[in-house]
């Protein structure tokens, strides 16, 4: 059952109109990153998602734990291509977590 709602709440990301989409993602480039004890902060080149507002800077944090994302990122960093960084609103140490990447092949 978890799976099936995660699955539901995944394709809703992808289906949704643009203005709720702005608020849970953002597209750009991963211009700095961070590294603290609790994850990675990546800051991208057009800002955060509007669900964002309030975090620290315009920083976006990856927990520790999601070291698959950590990579990911790192590994965006250096090809510098357009990512689409997702959020559930959250915020962990005063950071607005990332919750899922979209690499947009490309660019």
């Amino acid at each position: 059952m978890r799976k099936i709602l995660g699955a539901i709440l995944l394709l809703s990301l992808f289906t949704a109109g643009n203005s709720f989409a702005a608020e849970l993602s953002q597209s750009g480039r991963i211009s700095n990153v961070v590294s603290r004890p609790d994850g990675l902060l990546i800051e991208l080149d057009n800002g955060i998602p509007t669900r964002c507002s309030g975090t620290i800077g315009e920083w976006m944090i990856i927990p520790e734990a999601n070291k698959s994302m950590i990579a990911v990122a790192l590994m965006n960093l250096e090809s510098n291509k357009l990512i689409e960084v997702y959020t559930d609103g959250t915020f962990l140490n005063g950071v607005c977590k990332a919750t899922m990447f979209y690499l947009q092949g490309g660019n």
